[in-house]
């Protein structure tokens, strides 16, 4: 049911591919017995499907110099936002995040097999990582996480690199108030990364929610303003002339 939840949230955000894999997740904890979860699982597979990609968004009559130049752009954001979003830590790892969850890429040797990570210890406030008996990450989260007793983790190449990819929610502040918490860094004590410009676009789409709220109220008040009271007769059949009126 936690699951379900943390899913369900992740559908109400926009986030149809995280939601997918969380419950895909709760289904190998034995989650088909669980009321209704298959049904979200369908629902968000099909909000996956229906998500648009970079090639769906251009046009099918398009040019290769128009889908080229489309792509070289849509590179350009993925670049900005990873430099918003996330870094490297030199030697160590690089990491990325979204609005709930934070993905680490820990550099490995070249021939690791996912049978030679000893340990993957995910607690509230802290992280072990071991690969054929040497820790390759230690350390305190920068901000709390939601611990798990199967952390999501595979071994895979990125960018001419064997990594360990971990992928970790982030703990929900208290009173279920809806904020982002952009992290600087992953570990305490690590090098961190200037998250101003993920600020200003959050404060931006906040600005630009609260100007169409502060519109949208003001065209309805205009609209009650200007409605022109309809009288209407309310005298029984031979009785006096009592009206009333309404808008």
């Amino acid at each position: 049911l936690n699951l379900r939840g943390l899913a369900e949230r992740a559908l109400r955000n926009g986030d149809a591919a995280e939601a997918v894999r969380i419950l895909e997740k709760a289904m190998r904890f034995g989650g088909s017995s669980c009321p209704g979860l298959a049904d979200v699982l369908a629902i968000a597979r099909r909000a996956a499907a229906a998500a648009p990609t970079p090639a769906a968004s251009s046009s099918s009559l398009a040019s290769p110099s128009d889908v080229g130049a489309a792509s070289a752009k849509e590179g350009r954001a993925t670049d900005e936002a990873k430099a918003a979003h996330g870094g490297t830590v030199e030697g160590r790892y690089s990491w990325s995040q979204t609005r709930e969850t934070v993905e680490v890429n820990i550099f490995v040797p070249e021939a690791t097999k996912a049978k030679a990570v000893n340990r993957v210890r995910v607690t509230e406030e802290g992280v072990q990582v071991d690969v054929s008996g040497s820790p390759v990450l230690k350390g305190d989260w920068e901000f709390k996480v939601e611990p798990e007793e199967d952390p999501d983790w595979e071994v895979r190449s990125l960018e001419g690199r064997h990594v360990l990819r971990l992928t970790i929610r982030k703990q929900p502040l208290p009173g279920g108030l809806s904020v982002v918490v952009w992290w600087r860094r992953v570990l305490k004590g690590d090098p961190a990364i200037d998250i101003s410009v993920a600020d200003e676009k959050q404060k931006e789409r906040a600005d630009k929610f609260s100007k169409a709220w502060t519109e949208a109220h003001a065209a309805f008040r205009d609209k009650v303003a200007q409605r022109t009271p309809i009288s209407i007769d309310c005298s029984a059949e031979g009785g006096g002339a009592d009206s009333m009126e309404t808008s």
